[in-house]
């Protein structure tokens, strides 16, 4: 048996080499599929978007009016709006109690806006004190709705041809 240093023979450090080129070749791959996880958890929504505008067909003609669109028409212009929760209109009084500020709150801030005011005294608490001061005006919540008006016109386009994506353009020539 012919070794090394210490009488140790080749094939142990054979076998010690092979063993560390396997444990680093481990973490280099534990690292890089840590990078495929954080990939694969990106949101892809503005790519699949650009897919899906590609795949449409292009409006051909756009009329202004001030009626809905026509049948065969879109509107161009179109965005949901997520509408309003219900909330209050409270006059805050500033710190000394002399001056006040008008400031839009949803029910759940005017609550934990007053409860903030409200301290305990004898182990009574002072909120209605507080709300009387500073009542909430109630505003009514608005639903979602769907926006393709401006200035009370809508802009209605009529679509045709191929979409973008199957287009055929000229060659620039050069």
């Amino acid at each position: 048996m012919s070794g090394g240093p210490g009488n140790v023979p080749k094939r142990v450090y054979f076998g010690v080499l092979t063993q560390m080129i396997i444990m680093v070749l481990g973490i280099v791959l534990t690292i890089q599929m840590s990078q495929v996880g954080k990939i694969s958890d990106q949101n892809t929504n503005t790519v699949t978007q650009i897919t899906d505008d590609w795949m449409t067909t292009p409006f051909t003609k756009i009329v202004v009016t001030d009626d809905k669109c026509s049948s065969g028409a879109d509107s161009v212009f179109t965005r949901r709006w997520g509408g309003t929760e219900q909330g209050c209109l409270v006059n805050k009084l500033d710190w000394m109690g002399y001056g006040s500020s008008q400031v839009v709150m949803t029910n759940s801030e005017y609550d934990s806006y007053i409860s903030s005011k409200s301290s305990s005294k004898n182990g009574q608490s002072n909120s209605y004190d507080n709300r009387r001061r500073e009542p909430c005006m109630p505003i009514s919540m608005e639903q979602s709705k769907i926006q393709d008006e401006f200035y009370d016109m809508r802009f209605c386009g009529t679509r045709g041809g191929l979409p973008f994506a199957n287009a055929v353009r000229p060659k620039p020539t050069g």
